[in-house]
C-alpha cells in the first residue's frame, strides 16, 4: 500500500510541470490540508506551473490583440512581424471539443489573416525594392501551409527576383504534391505560368 501511494506520488511530480495536472494536483492539495504540508514542494510546482501558463495566456492574448489591430489598420508590417508563429497554438481544453473546435476555428481566422498580412507585406517590399525581405517572409509563411497557392504564387514572383529559382521550385513541387494527394486537385494556369517563367 505504501509503494503503491509513493509511486502515486511521483506519478503527480511528473505531470505536475503541465497545466492539466497541476490544476488537478492543486485542486486536490487545496481539499486535504495534511497532504499539502507533506508535499509543500510539490504543491509550489504546481502554483508555478498555472501562474507561468496564465502569464503565457495573457501574453498570447495581448499579441493576438495587436496582430488584430494590426489587421484593422492595414499595417501588413506590424501583422507579420505580430506573428511570427501559429497564434493560440497551445490552446486547449482537453474534454471540451466543443471549446476546442472554437478554438480551432479561431487558429485558422488568424493564419488565414496572418497569409493576408505577408501577402500584403511582400507585395511592399518587393513594390520598395526589397525582393529579398519579400522572399524569406513568404518562404516562412509557406512552412505553415503547404496549401497557400496564393502565396506560392507571391513567392514564385519573388523568386524570380532575387534568383532564388531552386528554392522556389522546391516550395512548388510540395505544393503541387499536396494539392494533388490531399484535393486531387492542379495548380492554377496562372501559377504554372509563374513557374515556367523562373
Amino acid at each position: 500500500h505504501e509503494l503503491a501511494e509513493e509511486m502515486a506520488w511521483v506519478h503527480l511530480y511528473r505531470a505536475v510541470r503541465q497545466p492539466p495536472g497541476a490544476a488537478e494536483v492543486v485542486k486536490y492539495l487545496n481539499s486535504n490540508p495534511e497532504a499539502k504540508n507533506r508535499h509543500e514542494a510539490l504543491y509550489l510546482i504546481a502554483c508555478e506551473t498555472l501562474h507561468a501558463k496564465a502569464l503565457a495566456d495573457e501574453q498570447s492574448e495581448r499579441t493576438v490583440a495587436a496582430f488584430r489591430a494590426a489587421l484593422a489598420n492595414a499595417d501588413w508590417a506590424q501583422a507579420t512581424q505580430r506573428h511570427r508563429a501559429p497564434l493560440l497554438a497551445d490552446l486547449s481544453l482537453p474534454g471540451f471539443s466543443s471549446v476546442d473546435e472554437w478554438f480551432a476555428a479561431e487558429r485558422q481566422v488568424l493564419l488565414q489573416g496572418w497569409h493576408q498580412a505577408a501577402r500584403q507585406h511582400a507585395g511592399q517590399l518587393l513594390a520598395a525594392g526589397d525582393a529579398t525581405a519579400a522572399f524569406a517572409l513568404l518562404h516562412q509563411q509557406l512552412t505553415t501551409d503547404l496549401l497557400a497557392e496564393d502565396l506560392v504564387l507571391a513567392l514564385l514572383r519573388a523568386a524570380r527576383a532575387v534568383g532564388e529559382r531552386e528554392t522556389a521550385l522546391q516550395h512548388y513541387e510540395r505544393f503541387r504534391q499536396r494539392l494533388r494527394d490531399e484535393l486531387g486537385l492542379e495548380p492554377m494556369a496562372q501559377t504554372v505560368t509563374e513557374v515556367q517563367r523562373l
